[in-house]
């Protein structure tokens, strides 16, 4: 028996309100409940809030005083939690009826992993571009029509290009121990699920996949959360060429200091020449 009193799920929220329905009732209709369900809004400006009040005798909200941006709401929701198993829906998805069981049973079956992820479905309006970009699948005669995302196990050789090649999507299922331990949710250049994931790996901790499509991932816009996974490569190229430069920077100021000592000494020595010349010169004339 799967225990299932140790998980939260978390749906941050910022105007999404033509979406969030969906997303509310896919976690409401799951196989198995979680400990806890929760929305936390960012001080939507559309019609979020009068959506989430149909829910107000079904799940907790949760709303923000002031607008505190993606990485701070998405701390101050886990700051929130008090169970070790957490995972986000996105506001704009649907989770599959089992998402909880089937990740929640993932990491029970690996007590050293402390992330689960999984395969999506793309839909939505701009689902075939990224669909396109991607490699998802085509799944026939899927109304709406969907495409299968497949991710790659999590071998050595795929954790070793994780931080140019993510495969761990911001709704992937955590251990709240292993988030505090590297320090949770920071700023980044990319995405802050992404670089979660990347430090838990680095710290030593496993990651295991469910190969099953676990969320219905909405492509309404082309510069979402998973689409901007893609240009993750083209940051860290962008990275390690300022490194580069960088090193190239110490490396010339580096020489530049030996030159600088180099000189010195050189001036130092023809000084103490000079020196030595006028004292044989007062000798020679005594």
């Amino acid at each position: 028996m799967i225990n299932m009193n140790d998980v939260t799920l978390i749906i941050p929220s910022y105007n999404y309100g033509n979406y969030i329905e969906d997303a509310i009732d896919s976690v409401l209709e799951q196989t198995e409940q979680p400990e806890r369900i929760f929305v936390i809004d960012d001080c939507s400006t559309d019609s979020t809030r009068r959506v989430l009040q149909r829910y107000s005798n079904k799940i907790e909200l949760i709303y923000n005083d002031k607008n505190l941006g993606i990485v701070e709401n998405f701390r101050k929701a886990v700051n929130i939690c008090r169970t070790e198993f957490i995972a986000f829906v996105g506001a704009d998805n649907i989770a599959k009826r089992n998402f909880v069981y089937e990740l929640r049973r993932a990491l029970a079956r690996n007590q050293r992993a402390a992330v689960a992820y999984f395969d999506m479905e793309i839909f939505g309006p701009k689902a075939e571009q990224l669909a396109a970009k991607v490699g998802a699948t085509y799944i026939s005669d899927s109304d709406p029509k969907r495409f299968y995302w497949s991710f790659p196990d999590p071998t050595p050789e795929a954790l070793a290009r994780l931080e140019t090649d993510n495969f761990m999507n911001g709704s992937s299922m955590f251990r709240r121990s292993a988030y505090e331990a590297v320090g949770g949710y920071r700023q980044t250049l990319g995405p802050e699920d992404a670089d979660l994931f990347l430090r838990m790996v680095r710290h030593g901790y496993e990651v295991v996949r469910v190969p099953e499509a676990l969320i219905m991932y909405r492509q309404h816009s082309l510069g979402q959360a998973n689409t901007a996974l893609l240009t993750q490569k083209i940051i860290e190229d962008q990275k390690q060429a300022l490194e580069a430069a960088w090193a190239e920077n110490e490396h010339l100021r580096k020489w530049a200091a030996s030159l600088h000592e180099a000189l010195v000494d050189a001036n130092n020595w023809a000084r103490h020449l000079e020196l030595q010349l006028q004292d044989s010169e007062k000798s020679g004339n005594n």
